[in-house]
């Protein structure tokens, strides 16, 4: 193709100022740093989070809180003076409210063993190891945790060998890790789809072209996502990766359809009908993959919902960016005949070999389908905290040791005594020292901190037998005490606070499963569970909404797939041949997920929505061109070849750029980043293959039948 006079014309040299421009608008109005905080979890009117707010308005909560575990000799002198004077030091960090150790707190080791309440919070059960507790002010901000870590890092020794945990301590450490994901993917991204796009289409004008196109669907997806209150987070901080390749898919059948016309047919319009010709299947691709975002958007959990949003505006702008930016870099180009390249040429010969093979595609598949099934019951859905994590962190290690000294993730109970009883006199005490011990007897709880503890720990001062119960609380609710009872009981004395860390590294069972299990013993005990909130149970309900969305919002984006079918085929046959297709996608993703035994999270979830995208796609674009094709024979075995043959290049373009695309989340220090790119990958190549053997398949099988019933008019005698 003989370029034109300028290498860039008017038109596109104005595209590349306005998409300079737009991305300096972004980077200077954009907050790009991603944001995780306790609440991710949950929109803020969702009835969970709403639970969560009722207990902080009952009770004086203090959950901002690093968790510090302290292995060594605890019997040591040495080791005593040493977490005394860590202690001094973490306590002249302006952020730390307060601090409770082996040194400050109980008088001393002994007297911490004795206590009912630093024995459980202080001490490990191993006995090898101490537990420091860091209360952090409201006020505090993560610029805190690199004061933390530097003051540990310095007194650590071999005396004292100390880990760090605590949910602002973590939600910190992911903020860090999405940050460096985001690099490392931008810079491997631009090498890796510069080196694909130059070796397929050889030409540095479609390079550039593609990059401005790109560049400005992300530019306008973050901008757009700005104004909706949308902000980098555990899911959107992939948002820039998916919105580039949905703009990639775009612009791949667009090139391959324009030199397909201008093989053909060249002139001045070649590059006009290519754009018509593409655009409807691309729009009703665009179609499908911004309902599967929008779907998204009645998940109450605020990851999936934030990315509804953005990938809602993203599919959008990606479609707009491909048809109105792109084009203008391919009318630099004068149309004329041209013989295939060696990518087609080496495309079609790969094609011409797998055809005499594709039996073998056929079983395949069926085997997949059908050992992914069996894969479906064992998903993991409620993974463990640990799966968040490489098993070398940092995180992890900090997580590991936490959890073995008495738990790692908060859940807080409420209870109240029946018949609206007051929890401030003997009767109550008693019974609430056996909750305590049915609770600690669980084996998901580890350290359980509630008011028979810490009335237990006021008994133990000397004048402490002269006061009445009730009186205890009043001393206790006193600013010179730190008005401590607010923490543990109401005001009107009827209900009663349970602080559980629960155990990650031997959970077995769900976590609504356990708080279920929880409740059942708080009504055993005489008492009313009136409330279970905290990080664990806020965990638990968003696995529950992620599984129960996946399910949901797979059913949805499947049965309007079949109505999309149906509108661009115009064949109930094909319509249905491309929705059982598409449905292989899932099952096979899903199920070797299940029998793999990797995680199934909050982040890794919505993958399996992003590959059925790219597969209706191709299926589309399948579809658009068989109805230009059947008019050439009365055979459709010939019509689909002819199909295959011609649209196989542009789809495993497609594919190939998905693939490596997504592969670059194995990178990520993140593992359910790591998760969610290793699931499009799978789900891009199963997706593939479909498009290309399966839908023909099943169309040619169901038009044959209804031909076959046809002739033997079992339509009209009713037979």
């Amino acid at each position: 193709m003989k370029p034109k006079r300028y290498w860039l014309n008017k038109e596109a040299l104005t595209f590349i100022i306005l998409t300079v421009l737009a991305f300096a608008v972004m980077v200077n109005t954009v907050d790009l740093e991603p944001h995780v905080d306790e609440a991710f979890f949950f929109s803020s009117d969702d009835p969970q989070f709403q639970s969560e707010r009722k207990i902080s308005k009952l009770f004086a909560r203090k959950d901002a809180q690093i968790l510090i575990s302290a292995g060594g000799d605890i019997n040591n002198p040495q080791y005593y003076d040493e977490i005394r004077t860590l202690s001094d030091e973490l306590s002249r960090i302006e952020a730390v409210a307060g601090i409770r150790s082996i040194s400050h707190g109980p008088k001393s080791l002994r007297s911490a063993m004795e206590s009912p309440l630093w024995r459980r919070a202080l001490i490990g059960e191993d006995g090898q190891s101490t537990n420091m507790i860091l209360i952090l002010k409201e006020s505090a901000t993560r610029e805190i945790i690199p004061e933390i870590e530097q003051v540990v890092a310095e007194a650590n020794s071999d005396t004292l060998r100390l880990s760090i945990s605590g949910v602002p301590y973590i939600t910190t450490l992911i903020q860090r890790r999405l940050a460096d994901d985001i690099q490392v993917f931008t810079k491997l991204a631009l090498i890796i789809f510069s080196v694909v796009i130059i070796i397929i289409f050889r030409s540095p004008r479609i390079l550039i072209g593609t990059y401005t196109a790109s560049l400005n669907a992300c530019t306008l997806t973050l901008l757009g996502g700005s104004i909706f209150g949308v902000r980098i987070g555990t899911l959107t901080a992939n948002l820039i990766t998916i919105v580039f390749v949905l703009t990639l898919s775009h612009i791949v059948f667009i090139t391959f359809n324009w030199k397909r016309f201008s093989r053909h047919d060249p002139g001045a319009g070649c590059l006009g009908r290519a754009l018509r010709f593409t655009f409807v299947p691309s729009f009703w691709s665009m179609a499908t993959t911004f309902l599967g975002f929008v779907s998204l958007l009645w998940v109450p959990a605020k990851p999936l919902h934030e990315l509804g949003i953005a990938g809602s505006i993203g599919t959008m702008c990606a479609l707009v960016a491909a048809y109105t930016i792109y084009p203008s870099f391919l009318r630099t180009f004068t149309c004329k005949r041209t013989p295939e390249s060696a990518i087609e040429k080496s495309g079609h010969i790969m094609y011409a070999g797998i055809k005499k093979r594709r039996i073998f595609i056929y079983t395949g598949m069926a085997i997949l389908c059908v050992t992914g099934s069996f894969g479906l019951e064992k998903l993991e859905t409620d993974p463990s905290l640990f799966a968040y994590f490489k098993t070398n962190s940092e995180i992890a290690k900090g997580l590991t040791d936490v959890d073995l000294s008495g738990g790692s993730s908060p859940l807080v109970a409420v209870v109240q005594a029946p018949e609206d009883r007051k929890l401030n006199t003997t009767w109550a005490y008693h019974k609430l020292w056996d909750l305590q011990k049915s609770l600690e007897g669980h084996p998901s709880v580890g350290t359980v901190v509630s008011l028979p503890l810490l009335m237990a720990e006021a008994k133990r001062s000397p004048f402490a037998f002269f006061y009445s119960w009730k009186k205890l609380l009043n001393v206790l609710d006193r600013p010179s005490h730190g008005q401590i009872a607010k923490s543990f009981i109401t005001k009107d004395r009827k209900h009663g606070f349970f602080l559980m860390r629960m155990r990650e590294s031997t959970r077995r069972k769900p976590r609504l499963e356990v708080i279920a299990e929880l409740q059942q013993i708080v009504l055993g005990s005489g008492f009313e569970p009136a409330i279970f909130g905290g990080v664990y149970a806020l965990q638990g309900h968003l696995s529950q909404l992620v599984e129960k969305s996946l399910i949901a919002g797979l059913a949805r984006l499947i049965i309007f797939f079949c109505f999309v079918g149906l509108i661009v085929s115009c064949s109930f046959c094909i319509s249905v041949a491309m929705t059982i297709s598409i449905a292989f996608v899932p099952i096979i993703v899903l199920g070797a997920i299940g029998h793999l035994g990797i995680p199934l999270d909050i982040i890794s979830a919505p993958a399996t929505n992003v590959a059925i995208a790219m597969g209706i796609d191709s299926m589309i674009h399948m579809v658009r061109l068989r109805r230009e094709l059947r008019t050439t024979s009365d055979s459709s075995a010939k019509v689909w070849d002819e199909v295959i043959k011609q649209i196989w290049p542009p789809v495993m373009t497609t594919m190939l750029i998905i693939a490596l695309g997504f592969s670059i989340f194995g990178f990520s220090h993140f593992p359910p980043t790591q998760r969610f790119g290793f699931a499009i990958v799978v789900g891009a190549v199963v997706a593939a293959l479909s498009s290309l053997f399966l839908m023909p398949f099943f169309a040619r099988t169901g038009s044959s039948i209804l031909q076959k019933l046809a002739q033997k008019q079992w339509f009209y005698t009713g037979r």
